[in-house]
């Protein structure tokens, strides 16, 4: 690098130029012109000099950065002079000599070519790419191909500048020298991109007149449609942008969107018969969700005739295209998130989602099923519970009015699953009301009857979720009890955790596994995903030693599964399912044999209470009428909402290795954590 610079330093002239063989030059070049025989030579020796730099983890070349010198402008000046004399062996080299200078991964040289002065010179160098068979018109492209629309006047010429940089160096990364940077250039370029963007939102944002003179165009009756889709484009790309600043910057420009009126604009947004439009308009609220929820739920909530959640509730039932309900989908689930929620917002939000919209979701779910069972025979699940006569605040908003059936699509049922798996994940309590009064289990289980397998196994999913919902909470209260965020009393060394069987009971006891079973065996052999994930399923009962569950199954479909002997796990199920009998039989033995005077028998206990849940008499769980909760429902709702828990140990690692078994039932629970079992 020394040598390059030492060389270049002899050079004291301007520009130069290498004479092409007959053609004349006129005199007023020539005479400010020196000739230098040998530059071609120069030029062909360049580029391995640039490239060694490039290679080198010594400082980069100290002629690009010598300001006196301005090798750069003589470059291009080289450059200039080359295309005019259409000196094609030495664009050749010229251009790569400027892939050298840009595999430097300098900032002070990018700051220099891809001034405004230069850079266009710079990608008109980049057109002459010897390995390709003709020059690429790259500079007619960003001067005639591309239309920069100020859909609102920028007044600052520097942030002006700054906009066409940063596109022009993207069409570099991008379609002029992708196989060429390696991954720190690539990087740099990215990070030249970034702090270009951030500069300018950040002065938009500082102009007082600039978003409401946005706005006013958005609301003004005399904005063409064209003109229109331009403005929500722009804000689309705004909000994009608006992620790369601070936390607290960007809080303050998104809050000061929705006080313009963000919100109204994007519910007119995605009623628009222009799909890019819509998803323009599902890109806003995505930004708006991912940082700023609660702006976005207090909308929802208080928003007249709340038309905006009408119209996120509707579209993901409505077929269409270019990924728009995956968009909504994403949205309703960050939204319905009670991780994320405020606590004063967390009850009225979701008060309106399960008493306005869940039903129409379980309807059109319920309308995309067909109504027999796998191999053309009736259903026999068991008849569905009347449900009870919704109450005037719980009548569903008429925002669906009819979807033909023709129109659920695959995709919309696949929606509806996923974010019904989610409800069951996050709203502890509400989700479970829910599904015992309205057969919601039941429901997405006639998925398993439609032909497509991935409803089947999305079906299969939310069984999973449900039964695994026990150690999601198992390994919250350990998070939380190590944490110190749940508020625990410890006593004798032991604490309490809960446990949740309301789903096994009930599944066990509306007989749910057999749409699973049937379809299961429907599918025959196929190792495909259908057959692991019920396979999976019945292991993770086994593993996690699920007793209620072990028991049902064996009991009800052993016969039917005996065809299952490609893997073992039917094999360990049942082996699992005389183990519990054993051990059932010989701790009911010691219990009425009486109980030794070590103290009380926590296990026997344990056990009486799961052998109640299992074998209790039928008499006892009649309805007393059809319209009244059997036995099981008016125990659980007759319960405090707090204290609806079962005793379980539970091991929690400490230096001495003992067991801690933790409860809510021990003290109350604290806010906090109140907030989470929503």
């Amino acid at each position: 690098m020394q040598l390059l610079y030492c060389w270049f330093s002899k050079v004291t002239i301007p520009l130069l130029l290498l004479q092409v063989e007959g053609k004349p030059i006129s005199p007023a070049v020539n005479a400010s012109l020196v000739y230098v025989r040998d530059l071609q030579q120069m030029l062909f020796h360049l580029p391995s000099f640039l490239n060694e730099g490039a290679r080198s983890s010594r400082a980069p070349c100290p002629f690009v950065e010598e300001e006196e010198q301005n090798y750069i402008r003589k470059i291009i000046e080289l450059f200039r002079t080359s295309e005019d004399l259409e000196n094609l062996e030495a664009l050749h080299m010229l251009f790569k000599t400027v892939k050298g200078i840009i595999s430097l991964n300098d900032v002070h040289i990018f700051d220099d070519i891809f001034s405004e002065e230069y850079i266009m010179d710079i990608v008109g160098a980049l057109e002459y790419d010897p390995e390709l068979p003709v020059k690429q018109n790259y500079r007619a492209f960003l001067k005639e191909q591309v239309i920069y629309k100020e859909v609102v006047p920028i007044r600052d010429p520097n942030i002006l500048l700054k906009i066409h940089q940063t596109y022009r160096i993207g069409y570099i990364k991008d379609v002029i020298l992708p196989r060429v940077l390696d991954d720190q250039t690539f990087a740099t370029f990215n990070s030249i991109m970034l702090f270009n963007n951030v500069a300018v939102v950040s002065a938009l944002q500082n102009d007082s007149g600039f978003l409401s003179e946005l706005f006013t165009k958005l609301w003004s009756p005399n904005t063409s449609e064209r003109g229109r889709r331009d403005l929500i484009l722009f804000v689309q790309e705004f909000c994009n942008l608006s992620k790369h600043l601070q936390p607290a910057l960007r809080n303050q420009l998104l809050g000061a969107l929705v006080a313009e009126g963000l919100f109204d604009i994007v519910t007119n947004t995605l009623q628009s018969a222009d799909e890019s439009v819509r998803l323009s308009g599902s890109d806003i609220l995505i930004v708006v969700s991912n940082h700023r929820p609660p702006l976005l739920r207090a909308f929802l909530v208080q928003q007249q005739g709340q038309v905006l959640f009408s119209v996120l509730v509707k579209g993901m039932l409505t077929p269409g295209e270019g990924g728009f309900q995956s968009q909504l989908l994403e949205i309703m689930r960050t939204l319905l998130d009670s991780d994320t929620m405020d606590p004063a917002q967390t009850d009225k939000f979701l008060d309106v989602f399960y008493d306005k919209y869940m039903d129409q979701l379980i309807e059109v779910l319920t309308a995309g099923c067909p109504l027999k069972g796998v191999g053309g025979e009736p259903s026999k699940q068991p008849s569905p519970s009347p449900s009870p006569s919704p109450s005037p605040s719980r009548v569903p908003a008429p925002l669906v009015p009819f979807i033909p059936k023709s129109s659920i699509t695959p995709e919309i049922l696949m929606s509806i699953c996923d974010l019904m798996c989610f409800c069951v994940q996050h709203h502890r309590f509400r989700i479970k009301y829910y599904v015992m009064r309205n057969n919601v289990v039941e429901k997405i289980l006639r998925l398993t009857r439609r032909k497509e397998k991935y409803l089947v196994v999305a079906a299969v999913r939310f069984l999973r979720t449900c039964i695994a919902l026990k150690n999601l909470i198992l390994k919250q209260f350990e998070v939380d009890f190590q944490s110190g965020r749940a508020f625990y009393t410890v006593s004798g060394g032991c604490a309490m955790a809960a446990k949740d069987e309301f789903y096994n009971r009930y599944l066990v006891k509306n007989n749910l596994f057999q749409s699973v079973i049937q379809a299961f065996l429907a599918n025959g052999n196929r190792y495909n995903l259908l057959n692991s994930a019920v396979l999976e399923l019945i292991d993770f009962i086994r593993k996690e030693n699920i007793t209620i569950l072990i028991l049902h199954l064996v009991e009800n479909f052993s016969e039917k599964l005996e065809c299952v002997d490609y893997v073992e796990t039917i094999q360990a199920l049942k082996l699992k399912y005389e183990q519990s009998l054993e051990g059932v039989s010989s701790i009911t033995r010691e219990a009425g044999g009486g109980v030794t005077s070590g103290g009380p028998d926590h296990g026997s206990v344990r056990v009486r209470e799961r052998m109640n849940q299992i074998g209790s008499l039928a008499d006892s769980r009649k309805r007393r009428d059809e319209r009244a909760l059997d036995k099981d429902e008016e125990d659980y709702f007759n319960e405090d909402r707090e204290h609806r828990v079962e005793t379980t140990e539970y091991s929690v690692g400490n230096d001495q290795g003992m067991k801690m078994n933790l409860s809510t039932c021990v003290c109350p629970p604290s806010k906090s954590a109140q907030d989470r079992g929503r």
